[in-house]
């Protein structure tokens, strides 16, 4: 993904499952370091989710949306192996209009999607779970062989 670092991670995430929905709380800023840092507790609730199907990720980011490059280049990489090989078919993100950053990186944020599967980014929860529970019905009334991208 990254090669390996001797910076300390910046930014903080839990995880909780809503359904097929894996909903992170994030508080950034964010450095590569955090974000592979996720890579276990990650892998872990995918394989959770997995076994009923197609699953989606909400992220509820607060405090800050920054992110390095390296950080949007390693969700970037997390994005394509969790849709390749998780299961993962979507990704959300709550950020709500006056965290920082929010404006300024959502572009970048989109970028680390972009062409792998569909992600939104909304200012509270409830309609991005609606949306992510959307695209797993959608993902599961369609073949396995045609995936959904974005």
């Amino acid at each position: 993904m990254c090669p390996p670092s001797d910076f300390v991670a910046h930014g903080s995430s839990r995880f909780e499952a809503r359904g097929q929905v894996l909903i992170l709380h994030s508080v950034g800023p964010f450095n590569a370091e955090h974000i592979l840092s996720l890579a276990e507790p990650f892998r872990y609730w995918a394989a959770r989710l997995r076994q009923d199907g197609p699953w989606a990720s909400v992220n509820v980011v607060t405090a800050s949306a920054m992110c390095t490059p390296e950080a949007i280049q390693a969700l970037r990489v997390s994005a394509q192996r969790s849709f390749d090989l998780l299961g993962r078919v979507a990704m959300g993100y709550v950020i709500d209009l006056d965290v920082e950053g929010r404006r300024v990186m959502e572009p970048a944020l989109r970028g680390s999607c972009a062409g792998i599967m569909p992600l939104e980014i909304f200012e509270t929860v409830d309609p991005a779970v609606a949306w992510a529970e959307l695209r797993i019905a959608a993902a599961r009334a369609t073949p396995d062989d045609a995936p959904i991208r974005a």
